[in-house]
């Protein structure tokens, strides 16, 4: 939950100015200067790890490393 509200708050590709509203970081003076400013990857390792095991279960000649790879390609 910690990763997700840090690209939340980095990426570029969020409009999070109404999320942060109202906590302590919206008062810090560098707030609006980082917020949504950056380009941000995030990569759920467990999102992807727990499909491969369920197409593993499926395709029992599948590999787990070779699945993931594949899911990375197809979100580039």
């Amino acid at each position: 939950m910690a990763v997700t509200m840090l690209a939340a708050y980095y990426s570029k590709g969020c409009h999070s100015e109404k999320l942060f509203m109202g906590l302590n970081i919206s008062q810090n003076e560098f707030f609006k200067m980082h917020l949504n400013k950056y380009n941000v990857i995030f990569l759920d390792i467990q999102w992807m790890y727990g499909n491969a095991l369920e197409e593993m279960k499926r395709n029992s000649t599948l590999k787990v490393v070779s699945y993931i790879q594949e899911q990375r390609l197809m979100s580039l």
